[in-house]
């Protein structure tokens, strides 16, 4: 017996079967988080053990706390997305003579869900995709952080660094490159501030046309070797850059005072 099989049994033995919650990965890829994920899974259980011809079945908070560990608050948050993802339906009717609310599933649209969240990750086995995975739950509301965490894929950082440099090198014919990674170090890091691409356009352009191509010098050295990531886009000047002032440029009918002192030559 092999190291899952003896925890389970040994589970069985002090808590019984009936303590065991297994929820399939794809519930919770398709809700969200794991609470939510754990009430899918309790509903689809129940929605064909109900005595209703209507297709509803009741369920009290108490009882949904017995099934999933879950508080009446986190229980109703979890309701609440799945009515938003329109797979449950609740109406409030009576059972054992007191109004207590009911719970009816829309196996049409869930099934459509499901196939099309498969669809979207390329997966051809659905098998595979509903392997049931043993998940304990526990009543910590910082499981509600597990949607946050995955709003910011791998791909969508990728795609704005590479946005970002490719404006860089555009504007100052420059060669960074955008998977260098100090450079999505300092761009991941000031998106993680709530900056935007366009924040990071607004500061490269008002760089550009106050340092690329002047005769101003900073510490001898010409101005637009500072047109780099790391100066650009580090915490300590990015904040200062993105609120500054675009550099007015001079004017065709402006002079400069060395322009003044050759007409005097």
């Amino acid at each position: 017996m092999n190291n899952y099989n003896e925890m389970q049994a040994l589970i069985a033995t002090y808590s019984g079967k009936e303590r065991n919650l297994n929820v399939p990965v794809i519930y919770i890829e398709l809700t969200g988080d794991l609470n939510t994920a754990a009430i899918l899974n309790q509903s689809i259980f129940w929605s064909d053990k109900s005595a209703r011809k209507d297709g509803f079945f009741y369920k009290t908070y108490a009882e949904w706390n017995a099934e999933t560990t879950l508080s009446e608050y986190q229980v109703r948050r979890s309701v609440k997305i799945l009515k938003n993802m329109g797979v449950i339906d609740t109406k409030l009717k009576k059972a054992n003579g007191s109004p207590t609310l009911h719970y009816k599933l829309d196996m049409v649209k869930l099934s459509e869900s499901i196939l099309k969240k498969l669809k979207n990750r390329n997966l051809i086995n659905l098998s595979n995709d509903t392997k049931e995975t043993e998940v304990s739950l526990t009543v910590d509301d910082s499981v509600d952080d597990y949607s946050k965490e995955k709003t910011l894929s791998d791909k969508s950082n990728d795609e704005n660094c590479k946005m970002i440099v490719s404006y860089l090198n555009e504007k100052t014919g420059s060669h960074y490159k955008y998977k260098s990674k100090a450079t999505k170090g300092f761009i991941n890091g000031r998106m993680s501030e709530g900056h935007t691409v366009d924040d990071f356009k607004r500061v490269i352009d008002v760089k550009v046309a106050e340092w690329y191509k002047t005769d101003v010098k900073i510490e001898g050295t010409p101005a637009e070797m500072y047109l780099r990531p790391s100066t650009l886009f580090s915490s300590k000047n990015f904040e200062n850059y993105v609120n500054q002032k675009p550099v007015r440029k001079k004017t065709s009918k402006e002079k400069s005072v060395d322009d003044i002192f050759k007409e005097f030559e």
